[in-house]
């Protein structure tokens, strides 16, 4: 428990930036684009996995290389949820 309590505390930004593009992607919802002969539909998760994408250290650099380490494993087990 202790451990957990640790580990917490020192990506605190991941938790919370997963919190809000979980939310903001819930809140776009599911869009639907007719394209000439079918219907393109984006879900939710392709949004989180643009948004996680562009706050790693590549791009914005939110988030250092070992905290994106800590933000795989969560994405992993958000995908078999």
């Amino acid at each position: 428990m202790e451990k957990l309590k640790i580990v917490i505390k020192k990506y605190w930004k991941i938790y919370l930036a997963a919190l809000v593009i979980s939310v903001i992607c819930d809140l776009i919802g599911t869009l639907k684009l007719n394209i000439g002969i079918g219907t393109l539909t984006l879900f939710p998760m392709i949004f989180a996995v643009i948004f996680g994408g562009l706050l790693g250290p590549d791009i914005f650099k939110l988030f250092k290389s070992d905290e994106c380490k800590i933000g795989k494993g969560i994405y992993w087990c958000m995908l078999l949820n």
